[in-house]
């Protein structure tokens, strides 16, 4: 108003800061006349305060920058903040904190608690999952699933899915599709995974991505779908059968890695743990004259 007045403004003036209903006006009528009476200028120190403040948010977040280079690498099931090697710094759970406001860590969810927690225990902020694995903690955005983030519990396996053309699609959602002899998706889908079925004379050296199998033991249609608890396999070159978290767990497979693999399916029998093993039960042997190559084209 001082300023309005030297300056020769008019200025028209809401009747509501005369009362006392609202808290600002308690602020401005009551509490800060008390504080003109003190001998020290409070709003020079309560600015001074507040620069002080703003300096040490600036080293705090400039020291989270440092140690986050330090204990967050990017791996392929997402940032991997590394447990043990946060444990070297003074103050280690304040600063998990820390680093994870950056992920929507929000006031009030324990992430300390968290990193106590057994392997497969989740935190949901409002733009990322948290997942404890073994030493480590697991980072990735919620993206589609941002409706589940209060959702505690794991998520369940998706529905096997029908392969019963010779170059079948299949959708990597959580629903089953209907395939056409064709392979063709009905209703057509994004973000499928997809296989090719070839007829070949001989086995060549393809990579992880191609088994080969003797064609009279395909039965359609095939299956693929997610590991299960009790699920069991032959691993193609091993001594016999392992179950399938055994497998993950001596090949030292993250939970979120665990959670995209496929296992393709013939007549109740798992033929291939998709990208990693065969099984040995369609090992191709000089007694097969068909020979049939199957390709992974595309996966999650």
């Amino acid at each position: 108003m001082a300023f309005a007045q030297n300056k020769g403004y008019t200025w028209r003036e809401d009747a509501s800061n005369q009362s006392d209903d609202y808290q600002r006006n308690i602020i401005r009528h009551h509490i800060s006349p008390g504080f003109d009476k003190l001998e020290r200028p409070w709003n020079q120190s309560l600015r001074q305060t507040q620069e002080y403040l703003d300096q040490a948010q600036t080293l705090l977040q400039d020291y989270l920058v440092q140690v986050s280079a330090q204990v967050i690498k990017q791996t392929e099931d997402g940032l991997c903040l590394d447990l043990k090697a946060l444990s070297a710094y003074p103050n280690a759970n304040v600063l998990l904190s820390g680093l994870c406001r950056e992920y929507g860590l929000k006031a009030g969810q324990d992430v300390g608690q968290l990193a106590q927690a057994q392997s497969g225990a989740r935190l949901y902020t409002q733009t990322h999952e948290l997942l404890k694995d073994r030493g480590v903690i697991l980072i990735n955005a919620l993206g589609n699933q941002q409706g589940s983030a209060q959702k505690k519990n794991q998520m369940n396996p998706p529905d096997a899915f029908d392969l019963t053309g010779l170059s079948p699609k299949v959708d990597d959602r959580d629903q089953g599709l209907i395939l056409d002899k064709e392979g063709r998706q009905t209703p057509p889908q994004q973000d499928s995974i997809s296989f090719r079925f070839e007829q070949v004379t001989e086995l060549t050296n393809s990579g992880p991505n191609v088994i080969f199998v003797p064609t009279q033991m395909l039965v359609f249609p095939l299956k693929l779908r997610h590991w299960q608890k009790g699920d069991v396999f032959y691993p193609f070159g091993g001594p016999g059968k392992k179950k399938i978290s055994k497998y993950f767990k001596d090949e030292r497979l993250s939970l979120v890695r665990k959670n995209k693999i496929w296992l393709l399916e013939c007549d109740g029998r798992i033929m291939w743990v998709v990208g990693l093993r065969a099984d040995e039960r369609f090992r191709v042997t000089n007694q097969n004259r068909e020979i049939t190559k199957i390709t992974w084209l595309q996966g999650d």
